[in-house]
């Protein structure tokens, strides 16, 4: 599947290289994946959410039956395919390579995978690159911890920040938990995540249908997102007359519609949500800014050190955001900023007995809907730092920085 967004960035670049894997390796992988194609997600709940939902939450292939000693096998498959992708892309880059004269300023090896980080420390012990750059867009763990303990992430950091010259995380939880594995180099800076304003070259919202929608897209994670108190809360509405039922809408966009569903009807609501099911992203977007309303949904924890791409996407598309969160807390960097930004409503799942506040805004979104009253975000500051071409700016001067000067200087 192609995403012509991508496509037009990667147009932009001056000089790409595309560096295919081996023959061997496609052969076997294409066997795996046939098998089995979200064996190598990582968390279980996330492989769940992953498989193509059919009528009755099953997966499309038939319900699930397999033993606990068949999932450890497909865990340990994917483990092996997964060693064997990163060791084959370094061998194909090296052999590449060999033909490829130019020498560089610097080079930028990213997490994850491992095989960028080794293929930038060879750039580098080879001397095609003079600055070495490691950068941490997630926390660092081994494909399979329960095998390895995370001994191999451990070598691997080791020697990672014993070459770098400058390294740069999402965020200071990612770099404080690679930090547990081994210390940071001397040089380390803080580079979020963020949106391209380009993204919405071209796309149109969709036609006004006199309806008030909703919209999320994307996974459902059952274990963590929990909706219920959302679809209790618009029941309440139409109850009072507020909205009829017939004039609000949830269009879900995405793999997981069973699961939404499910938690739609224990409050008799499964009737308002609309399964557009998997689009391109431009479509996506295309539901997003027509949206009255962006609903996000997320959790806090020690394995999630940031905040979701899905909010910096609806950062981009300036409408209302309901954010659904557990387990929120007053350091949990999405609340912090859709609160500092105020950027729409934050409901702690928590609190659940007391869905009035929820209630309360969604009802003067549905006032304000009724009234034609302009619901875009305005720009400020805390959204204008997140967009591509300011984290451009700061990681330019970062390489800048590192380039010019002999040893890297203490923060």
């Amino acid at each position: 599947i192609k995403d012509p967004i991508l496509e037009r960035d990667a147009a932009a670049i001056r000089r790409v290289f595309r560096i295919g894997h081996g023959w061997l390796y496609r052969t076997v992988h294409d066997f795996f994946a046939k098998k089995d194609p979200t064996a190598g997600t990582g968390r279980a709940e996330i492989r769940n959410a992953m498989k193509v939902e059919g009528p009755h939450g099953t997966t499309g292939r038939g319900p699930r039956a397999l033993t606990a000693a068949r999932e450890k096998l497909l865990s340990f498959e994917y483990h092996v395919m997964h060693l064997w992708m990163e060791r084959d892309f370094v061998r194909v880059y090296r052999r590449y390579t060999r033909e490829d004269r130019e020498t560089y300023d610097a080079v930028v090896g990213t997490w994850s995978t491992d095989s960028s980080l080794q293929v930038a420390l060879d750039m580098k012990k080879r001397g095609k690159a003079m600055r070495f750059i490691a950068d941490f867009r997630d926390v660092c763990s081994s494909s399979w911890p329960e095998l390895t303990g995370n001994n191999d992430v451990k070598h691997l950091l080791k020697h990672v920040y014993r070459e770098a010259d400058l390294v740069i995380g999402i965020s200071e939880k990612v770099l404080y938990a690679n930090q547990l594995y081994s210390p940071l180099p001397r040089k380390a800076v803080i580079l979020p995540n963020g949106y391209d304003p380009e993204d919405l070259a071209g796309i149109t919202p969709k036609p006004e249908d006199g309806k008030f929608h909703i919209v999320y897209t994307g996974q459902v994670y059952r274990n963590h997102q929990d909706f219920t108190d959302l679809f209790i809360a618009i029941r309440h509405l139409i109850d009072q007359g507020i909205i009829q039922d017939n004039e609000i809408y949830i269009d879900y966009l995405g793999q997981s519609y069973v699961t939404l569903h499910d938690q739609a009807i224990i409050s008799g609501m499964g009737q308002i949500i609309i399964n557009h099911g998997l689009v391109p992203r431009n479509t996506a977007l295309s539901f997003e800014r027509s949206a009255n309303v962006l609903l996000l949904a997320t959790w806090n924890s020690d394995t999630f050190p940031a905040f979701p791409a899905k909010l910096l996407e609806y950062m981009l598309i300036k409408r209302p955001i309901l954010a659904i969160i557990s387990n929120n807390s007053p350091d949990f960097m999405p609340g912090k900023i859709i609160k500092e930004a105020r950027l729409g409503f934050i409901h702690e799942n928590s609190n659940s007995k007391d869905t009035s506040h929820l209630e309360n805004w969604l009802e003067e979104r549905i006032k304000a809907w009724r009234n034609n009253d302009a619901t875009d975000q305005k720009t400020n500051p805390v959204v204008s730092y997140y967009a591509y071409p300011n984290l451009a700016n700061v990681l330019n001067k970062c390489i800048l920085d590192v380039c010019e000067t002999k040893k890297p200087s203490v923060n």
